[in-house]
């Protein structure tokens, strides 16, 4: 997830600053993904998330607020990269 990047598949805008203000954005996570399914495991892992109290950078998990596009080549080549076909 991220707060100021706009391609994170679930962005929470940092702008927002008291609780009856804050969302959060869902972008599709793929275009070969079932829809429904991903939904799905996105909201039960929501779900879960708010019911066990789990703070997701704490455990490693964002924000990403970096942007891919205006990283260094040397930056780049840190990442790597899914198997391709």
């Amino acid at each position: 997830y991220a707060t100021s990047n706009r391609s994170a598949v679930i962005r929470i805008p940092a702008y927002a600053k008291s609780p009856e203000t804050k969302r959060f954005e869902l972008r599709n996570p793929d275009a070969t993904a079932n829809p429904y399914y991903a939904y799905a495991a996105i909201l039960m892992a929501g779900l879960d998330g708010i019911e066990n109290r789990i703070d997701p950078a704490a455990n490693g998990w964002g924000p990403y607020d970096f942007n891919l596009y205006t990283l260094s080549e040397e930056e780049q080549k840190k990442i790597k990269g899914l198997p391709k076909s």
